[in-house]
């Protein structure tokens, strides 16, 4: 099981869960550690996640509003700002694009940008028996098998009624640009158009920024050596951006941070959506 910055935990999923999951993120107590950031940054995104908080608090930063202990998450299309209170306990299942609406059975564009208390308003989902299992202390494996246990029974009850099926996204190059992801998948513009926002609620150009912003992240954390603006440039120009402005206002605007304070970043606070299953560790 791989340690990822400070206090935080970043796990690939069970067998079982790898078509819908793509990384479980713990954020566990730990007095040897160093106390947590008071505000922490997360870049816009295309998951959707269950998070559970079952020991602090964990707050809107630009509304003060806590988060509910259980909660739906959509994605997201602009950058927030989260606060942490006392001491947290944060177990985060993220779900791959599009599987958190499939599993609601609810339109896609309901989740863009939108969060919802579990308790309450999904009668049909136990979500305090998940709670129970995580407000008392336990061991890192026990704390992913409760999780990862909870999450399977659920998700393979909506399966039994609902087959899932992926959204074909882009890989490596990214196209650059919707009329050749179009072209890729052997359909017009207009029809990729109402699939990705079936799939995804976002538009297909939306769904392509994103895809690069988090290509740029993971790259940047790969290669921390980058100083000289030439290496910069070069980077944008692989990842398909015009130039390294280009790069770097999408990065302002999608992960509310300038290119240069993203490093640190990363390192003290480690994005699981920017790993591949590989990358992370494995239990």
């Amino acid at each position: 099981m791989g340690l990822r910055g400070s206090r935080v935990w970043l796990i690939t999923p069970g067998e079982a869960l790898a078509p819908y999951v793509h990384a479980i993120a713990l954020r566990r107590p730990d007095p040897a550690a160093p106390p947590p950031p008071q505000e922490q940054g997360f870049p816009a995104h295309l998951f959707g996640a269950l998070t559970i908080v079952s020991a602090g608090s964990l707050m809107d930063a630009e509304s003060g509003q806590a988060l509910a202990p259980l909660e739906f998450s959509g994605p997201r299309l602009r950058p927030v700002r989260r606060s942490y209170g006392g001491e947290p306990a944060v177990s985060t299942m993220l779900f791959k694009p599009g599987v958190l609406p499939w599993a609601l059975n609810e339109p896609a564009v309901r989740w863009v940008d939108h969060r919802e208390a579990l308790v309450g308003q999904f009668p049909m989902i136990d979500g305090q028996a998940l709670l129970r299992g995580l407000q008392e202390p336990v061991s890192l494996a026990r704390q992913v098998w409760h999780l990862e246990n909870w999450v399977q029974g659920w998700l393979q009850g909506v399966a039994s009624r609902r087959p899932w099926s992926a959204p074909v996204l882009p890989t490596d190059p990214l196209p650059t640009d919707v009329d050749t992801w179009a072209r890729q998948q052997g359909v017009s513009a207009r029809q990729l158009q109402r699939l990705i926002q079936r799939h995804l609620g976002a538009p297909p150009k939306r769904v392509l920024r994103l895809l690069r912003l988090h290509q740029g992240l993971k790259a940047l954390e790969r290669q921390p050596r980058m100083r000289r603006a030439a290496d910069l440039d070069d980077l944008a120009l692989r990842l398909g951006y015009c130039d390294a402005s280009h790069m770097r206002r999408e990065f302002q605007s999608l992960a509310g941070l300038k290119t240069q304070a993203l490093l640190p970043a990363l390192h003290n606070s480690p994005l699981p959506w920017i790993y591949q299953p590989g990358d992370l560790g494995s239990h």
